[in-house]
């Protein structure tokens, strides 16, 4: 019984944090930076020798981007 559910609750993850990254290209809320830390980058960005920085569309916190290219 167990070995079914599993799965289920699994995929139903999934499912919830692909419909959040969606989401969160559309919106401003802040949840998608409190929560989760995904932050949006406003359109002027710098170069501080090091790291890429930016200020957070929604929360307008200062950002830097790392070497992958995500914002943190």
């Amino acid at each position: 019984m167990i070995g079914e559910i599993i799965p289920i609750v699994l995929l139903v993850l999934c499912l919830f944090v692909a419909i959040c990254l969606i989401a969160s290209k559309f919106s401003n809320n802040l949840w998608f930076c409190n929560f989760w830390g995904w932050h949006t980058p406003k359109n002027e960005q710098g170069f501080d020798g090091m790291s890429f920085t930016s200020y957070c569309k929604r929360c307008d916190k200062r950002i830097l981007q790392d070497s992958e290219g995500n914002w943190f």
